[in-house]
């Protein structure tokens, strides 16, 4: 590029329309709007540095760093990163710093202040390289500065060293009007130019580049320090001024005051919207060049994908109406060819009161174009010539040539209309004026279809004509673009119900529910790369044709939409849809939409090749209110509430089109499209291991290869561990053993304890039996004795009487017994309220018929208190040999009957005033059964008590104490 000569300011072209310019302050997000430097790391993100603080950029997010205590920085005049991902800051008066996992770290000591560094860069090898005010040159190993070289110049200029390294590791310099190299093991080259404020930037090969206060310069050899005048510049450099050689070998010089200029092809090229007091300069891995300015914010700028173009080569609001290949038609009455150098020439215009809206490309020398008002125009070698298509003058919205050269056209309310090749008459193929048709289609068969407003597609040959409508799966929307794809599909665009897919003989349709942008699908193109690009209403996108086969053979599957909107400089784009052809592919592959702002032409190739995957980056952790770096494995406490995992993906051409899925090994193994979300909120998680991942797409919407992971670890508490585990599953068997334990020996009671009721049962009936046979029996057997004797002593009168007497007496005896019986064994009786009241009976005449007054004290109420069959026999048969004893032994003429009931305990005692008794005799002997009532009452567990003194009567006390019941306290009567 030795090109020598001056530019003037005049001539410099304005180019801001050719790239995407896009920006950020502080009401977009940018936390500070000076920038003083820009670097980006291997991952991705494009890292900041401002006055106080570093600012990290993803793209949608901006992270500030160094406002916490003890992180705090000055104002960071150079930053560049190593392939570890480590930052390193060269900060006003202050050390060289090391930033990594969100700290700072002076790679001096704070004593060493007079360290005063103006920049620091990274060589190819990864090695970091310093340079401070003195001109002295650091290595940095192992966190340590190793002083190198001194440059040993008299630098009297305050501006700051440039430093860069080349490929071959040659450091450059310049400071002011000096400038050189230093190679290791070689003493550092250094010379002067007159001109002042030199500016030293290296491109990709090598070649050392130069802006000085008025010129560009070019190092010829390194050896003399010569340099090629390459141009004056029309403006004057001060020495705040910033240069960058992008990838690309294009120059860009950032002059404050003065604008931003670039350098390309020999061509001096200048920005104009672009505010004016720059700072830094840098180039990304994608080639976009961003630009740090002060109190303006941070921009980017980057060649258009898109471009929007007009009869002028400018982008402008220029409707167009239709194109084809190189060829539109615009609002303004004229057809346009593109060149090569996308600018137009107007050709032939038509009379002034006819406007053609529509065009067709058939050769480069020959097209054909509709008009407002019914006419087709064939412009061939420099010849027009004009076809009336429709006598009443309707607009030809639809011209279409087919493989035999056919031309077709189609307009408001008159059909469809052929001009068969070699043009000599027309043909009228669809006349029904209730069928407006929008868009023509060839399929490789030779069949044409048409696409109608009333929502129906037509095929047509030579023989026969047959339509799909409603019954075909079609939705009744106006059908706006057809197109026949290399899968062999046939692909029609509707005006509401997205794309239908024609398979089997049936349309399906895909829309928004299933990934599609818009369901209005006003023009259809596929490129060469397997994408349907589609226009509509809310502009540009495009869908990848595999997604639609992946569709139809599983419709729960859907499609990615990769849309192109503001950042790709489209910005309100509407593409026209009531004129065919509204969209083309060139012979080279470009895509051209009509639109309401022009024509707008894009390279396929430019996209699918030159984007780099965006690789995703897990950005931290946050448990219940405890936020953690996302860069290492995680233990956490079980018993946590929340767990959020924040992600992201730097990219810096389509952002907003990128999609995220995820997985989280242990919990949920397969992956999960999170669409368009940077974070995900996970339940409380078990205890154990878990293993998150996350990946990326492109704005191809294809998948990274890669994924970020982060470790996660469940750290169980102590009832959750297997220890406890297993001592807990050990005491529960144990506790369902003792249990089922307890189950078996109740049942086993309950058996015994039935087994002793029956036992108790049949002593009983045996009881019963013996004291039938005993007592009733014995009298039964007296009276019959007694009555065998009464024959026998007829003749005495008197013995008659007696013996009859002696056997009714024994008669009532016995009844009187066997009504005892009885008593005793019905369960009905077995109440405390219906014993006492038989035991007052039975007392009352006992002493009647034994001539022995009788005293009661009995309660008022009794409590309902369950005596079993077995307590009543005995405790009666005890209460009755008391009683007999007193009419029999006692000589008594009364005896006193109480009863009470207190607390849980039932006392019946018998006081008489007899004779009494001699204990010591009564004990000991077997007389009065004091040994038997004492027995009866231990076996039904009460108390038998005695008190008796010789001529002093006796009391005799029964105590019964009831299980878990309670008498209450009763009044005596």
């Amino acid at each position: 590029m030795g090109l020598a000569g001056s530019l003037h300011a005049d001539n410099i072209p304005l180019v801001d329309d050719y790239y995407s310019i896009q920006g950020w302050m502080v009401d977009d997000g940018l936390p500070k709007n000076t920038i003083t430097s820009i670097t980006q790391t291997p991952d991705g993100f494009i890292w900041l540095g401002t006055p106080f603080s570093l600012i990290r950029f993803d793209g949608v997010e901006f992270r500030e760093y160094g406002l916490e205590p003890g992180n705090q920085i000055d104002i960071v005049r150079t930053i560049t990163s190593n392939d570890s991902g480590e930052l390193y800051l060269a900060p006003r008066n202050q050390a060289l710093t090391k930033f990594t996992k969100g700290n700072f770290k002076p790679l001096i000591k704070a004593e060493d202040s007079q360290f005063n560094f103006h920049c620091v860069t990274t060589g190819p090898d990864n090695t970091v390289w310093a340079i401070d005010v003195e001109g002295v040159i650091y290595k940095v190993v192992d966190e340590e500065l190793l002083r190198v070289v001194v440059i040993e110049e008299d630098f009297k200029h305050d501006v700051l060293f440039d430093l860069d390294v080349a490929q071959d590791g040659t450091i450059w310099f310049s400071r002011g009007e000096f400038y050189g190299y230093y190679r290791p093991g070689q003493q550092p080259k250094v010379w002067r130019l007159n001109n002042e404020f030199i500016r030293l930037s290296l491109s990709k090969d090598g070649t050392v580049w130069m802006l000085t206060k008025n010129e560009l310069r070019q190092l010829i050899s390194d050896e003399s320090g010569e340099s090629e005048r390459v141009v004056t510049l029309p403006v004057t450099a001060t020495w705040s001024k910033y240069m960058e050689v992008d990838s690309r070998n294009r120059i860009w010089m950032a002059v404050r005051g003065e604008g931003l200029f670039l350098w390309e092809n020999d061509k001096l090229k200048q920005f104009e919207n672009i505010p004016n007091r720059f700072w830094s300069l840098f180039e990304d891995k994608d080639g976009s060049i961003w630009i740090g300015l002060e109190g303006s914010g941070l921009y980017q700028i980057r060649d258009k994908l898109f471009q929007i173009i007009d009869p002028s080569g400018k982008p402008s609001d220029s409707h167009t109406s239709s194109v084809h290949k190189n060829l539109f038609a615009d609002s303004s009455n004229r057809i346009f060819q593109i060149t090569d150098d996308n600018f137009f020439e107007p050709l032939k215009e038509i009379s002034n009161y006819d406007v053609l809206i529509t065009a067709w490309e058939e050769t480069d020398n020959s097209f054909w174009a509709g008009s407002s008002q019914g006419r087709v125009y064939h412009f061939h070698e420099g010849r027009v010539q004009e076809y009336q298509i429709d006598s009443s003058s309707q607009q030809i919205r639809l011209l279409f040539m087919d493989s035999k050269k056919n031309l077709w056209a189609g307009g408001f309310d008159w059909g469809l209309s052929k001009l068969p090749y070699p043009y000599e008459s027309i043909e009228r193929v669809l006349s029904d004026n209730r069928q407006n048709f929008n868009v023509l289609v060839e399929l490789p068969t030779g069949q044409i279809i048409a696409g109608s407003r009333s929502g129906n597609v037509f095929c047509f040959d030579e023989e026969k004509v047959w339509e799909f409508s409603r019954e075909s799966g079609l939705k009744g929307s106006s059908i706006l673009s057809l197109l026949y794809t290399s899968t062999g599909h046939l692909l029609a665009g509707t005006a509401g119900h997205g794309l239908a897919v024609l398979d089997d003989d049936k349309f399906h349709h895909i829309s928004t529910e299933q990934g599609l942008y818009d369901p209005v699908v006003s023009q259809m193109v596929e490129d060469d790369f397997g994408f349907l690009w589609i226009g509509s209403t809310r502009g540009i996108f495009r869908i990848d044709l595999s997604n639609v086969e992946a569709w139809l053979n599983d419709p729960t599957k859907t499609v990615t939409s990769i849309v192109y909107g503001k950042t790709h400089g489209l910005s309100n784009i509407e593409v026209i849809s009531d004129y065919k052809p509204g969209a083309s592919r060139a012979s080279n592959g470009i895509i051209e939409f009509a639109t309401n702002k022009g024509v707008v032409r894009v390279d396929p190739e430019d996209i699918a090749f030159t984007n780099s995957k965006p690789n995703a980056v897990i950005d931290s952790v946050q448990i219940d209110d405890l936020k953690l770096p996302g860069n290492k494995p995680i233990r956490i406490r079980s018993g946590f509430h929340r767990l959020s995992i924040n992600y992201t993906a730097p990219s810096f051409i389509s952002p907003e089109s990128i999609l995220f899925r995820c997985s989280m090994e242990g919990f949920d193994n397969d992956w999960v499209n999170m669409g368009k979300e940077r974070s995900i909120r996970y339940p409380r998680l078990p205890p154990g291991d878990y293993s998150f991942k996350i990946s990326a797409s492109d704005q191809n919407g294809k998948w990274s290869g890669n994924y970020a992971t982060i470790a996660l670890f469940v750290v169980p508490r102590w009832w959750e561990t297997i220890l406890a585990r297993a001592t807990f599953l050990i005491l529960f068997t144990g506790a369902i053993g003792f249990i089922v334990r307890m189950i078996l020996v109740r049942r086993m009671r309950m058996i015994i304890e039935r087994t002793r009721q029956e036992m108790m049962l049949e002593r009983e009936r045996t009881r019963i039996s013996r004291d039938l046979h005993d007592n009733l029996g014995a009298r039964l057997t007296e009276i019959a004795f007694m009555a065998d004797l009464a024959p026998k002593n007829t003749e005495n009168q008197s013995t008659d009487k007696s013996t009859c007497s002696s056997i009714a007496k024994r008669a009532r005896k016995a009844v009187i017994s066997l009504d005892e019986t009885v008593w005793m064994v019905d369960p009905g009786k077995d109440v405390l309220e219906q014993f006492v009241p038989y035991v007052v009976q039975y007392s009352t005449e006992f002493c009647e018929c034994s001539d022995l007054a009788c005293r009661l004290n009995i309660p008022n109420s009794l409590p309902s208190v369950k005596l079993e069959g077995r307590t009543r026999h005995h405790l009666f048969l005890a209460f009755k040999e008391a009683l007999n004893n007193v009419v029999r032994h006692a000589d008594a003429t009364l005896v006193k009957i109480g009863i009470s009931c207190e607390s849980n305990k039932l006392k019946i005692s018998l006081s008489d005033n007899g004779k009494g008794l001699n204990l010591e005799e009564a004990e000991s002997g077997q007389r009065h059964g004091i040994g038997n009532m004492r027995d009866r009452m231990g076996r039904i567990g009460g108390e038998f008590d005695i008190l008796s003194n010789p001529e002093n009567g006796t009391i005799i006390t029964f105590t019964l104490t009831f299980n878990n019941k309670k008498c209450r306290k009763t009044n005596q009567v």
